[in-house]
């Protein structure tokens, strides 16, 4: 006879080794050993400790969810790791009680710093583990790479995928390596061992996007040209449109002097209101006077030449009020306000102004049309040829801005106007052999600095920029009818039966396709 309660517990007697002699008086002996007796407490509570274990598991389970679905939160906010507590603290006030769990004693409670950390390095693994499968998963993927520097000028390269997830494109963030230094060397060593050290088969990269620099894009040891040459040789170098975009108008930009000196003009501009308690509230006292509401003024960013759109535009908002400051400053003796004066009342700042409100309208449009996720190539040359035959006809037939400050002013011998009014004016002795238009009695306008040469020069200079632009936009965008033929690699265009929309389209792109029609399968 054997007895299953000892068995299961692990005990050693006769009655688990095996009794012979089955009689009351043996099985009453055994039921009052300490062995079985143990065992029946063992039997009777183990659920019970079970039960109590795994609701105790799932209590915690649940609170550290809870926890580090608000870390997720701050992360995707950029929020500091020191703002958990009081997140935490906002959602047991708001009857989360799950979080109560958190909170061990009152030196423990899960909200330090390095416990963010390395909840935050848990959903790192989880996040990596999940692109690594998709990238594999996908018949091909590429890299968006870019070299940076982070806030303690250490140098950086930033890493970005894109591949097909169901068919469709996705762009991840996917890691950002330590560089030793800024060599194509040390650029290319470090995008494979990452790629690699993460499991990603990087036989399947198939493109690169850049910045077009010549370490990434050089002819001979690019990190594209090694790529092509050690990784894959059907692997496509692309150049950012977007940064082309903005190289193309930089350089036209500073190949003219007079457009050139005009963003130091507007890097002036706003240094003088936005560095200045003073100066800053009397703008927004006269705006409160003309009723108007106030634009902030916009720096220009020296490496992203595009954001002199915004500076622009918030000059041509502010003008009125920037100009009945700036005169009403000037008449208080601040010299810098007579020298900021002296810049902008005059014909050349203000046609170049009213030029690049135009000119940059268009160019600030094309650059988010490049940045859009449904953009494709066979978009950009089209969208490029555009653009450049409205640069052409401004040459000609002023913009919308420019024509109508320049019909607002016609030109006559010891007489302009403009359109906006300002308080006064004490510069004029200081310019030489030139005229200062003076307003008719009743006449509301400002007082600009105007002469015919002015006129010359910059009309001149715009000319030129117009040139140089279009001239670097097309250089830039060349017309490569591969390019256009990519386009039919782009399905959200397709509007009918695949097979068919396939068909049509290798035929009608024949000249660069060497797929037969019967290997076309869905």
């Amino acid at each position: 006879m054997l007895c299953k309660w000892c068995l299961q517990s692990g005990k050693s007697n006769t009655f688990t080794s095996g009794c012979y002699y089955i009689t009351k008086d043996n099985c009453r002996k055994h039921t009052k050993i300490k062995d079985h007796l143990a065992s029946c407490e063992s039997m009777v509570y183990k659920p019970m400790f079970t039960q109590a274990v795994t609701a105790t598991y799932k209590k915690e389970e649940n609170c550290i969810c809870a926890a580090m679905k608000n870390v997720y939160y701050m992360a995707k906010k950029d929020h500091p790791n020191a703002e958990l507590s009081d997140l935490n603290f906002l959602c047991l006030s708001q009857g989360c009680d799950v979080l109560k769990g958190l909170r061990v004693d009152r030196h423990t409670n899960y909200e330090h710093s390095d416990s963010v950390q390395a909840f935050q390095q848990a959903m790192k693994v989880v996040v990596d583990e999940q692109i690594v499968n998709e990238v594999n998963d996908s018949c091909c993927f590429a890299v968006l790479i870019d070299e940076m520097s982070d806030v303690g000028m250490d140098k950086t390269l930033i890493i970005y995928l894109r591949y097909l997830v169901n068919a469709k494109v996705v762009v991840r963030y996917f890691e950002v390596v330590g560089l030793e230094g800024c060599t194509s060397d040390d650029i290319f060593n470090s995008l494979i061992n990452v790629l690699q050290s993460k499991g990603v088969d990087i036989k399947n990269m198939y493109s690169a996007g850049t910045d077009g620099a010549s370490v990434m894009t050089g002819k001979h040891k690019g990190v594209a040209t090694r790529l092509q040459k050690e990784v894959n040789p059907f692997l496509i170098a692309i150049h950012c449109c977007a940064h082309r975009l903005a190289l193309a108008s930089a350089q036209a930009a500073h190949s003219v002097k007079l457009i050139d000196k005009f963003e130091q003009h507007l890097v002036q501009i706003f240094n003088y209101f936005h560095y200045s308690t003073k100066h800053k509230a009397r703008l927004r006292n006269i705006f409160g006077i003309l009723g108007q509401q106030a634009r902030l003024f916009v720096r220009p960013c020296d490496t992203r030449w595009l954001s002199v759109t915004g500076s622009v535009e918030a000059v041509i908002a502010n003008l009125r009020a920037m100009m009945i400051c700036l005169a009403s400053d000037a008449d208080s003796g601040e010299s810098a306000a007579i020298g900021l004066l002296k810049i902008v009342s005059t014909y050349e700042f203000m046609g170049t102004l009213h030029l690049m409100g135009d000119v940059l309208s268009h160019i600030a449009k094309l650059s988010l049309q490049f940045q859009r996720s449904t953009t494709d190539f066979s978009l950009v040359c089209g969208s490029v040829n555009a653009v450049c035959r409205v640069l052409t006809d401004m040459k000609e037939n002023p913009g919308v801005r420019l024509k109508t400050f320049i019909d607002s002013i016609p030109y006559k011998e010891g007489q302009s106007k403009f359109y906006i009014k300002t308080i006064g004016n004490n510069i004029s002795d200081n310019l030489q052999n030139e005229f200062v238009v003076e307003l008719p009695e009743g006449e509301d306008g400002i007082i600009i600095f105007d002469s015919q040469e002015k006129r010359k020069i910059f009309e001149s200079s715009r000319r030129k920029f117009i040139d140089n632009l279009v001239a670097n936009l097309e250089s830039r965008f060349e017309q490569v009818d591969l390019i256009k033929a990519f386009g039919i690699l782009f399905l959200a265009k397709c509007h009918q039966p695949l097979p068919l929309y396939s068909k049509n389209m290798v035929k009608r792109k024949s000249p660069f396709c060497v797929i037969s029609m019967e290997r076309i399968k869905v």
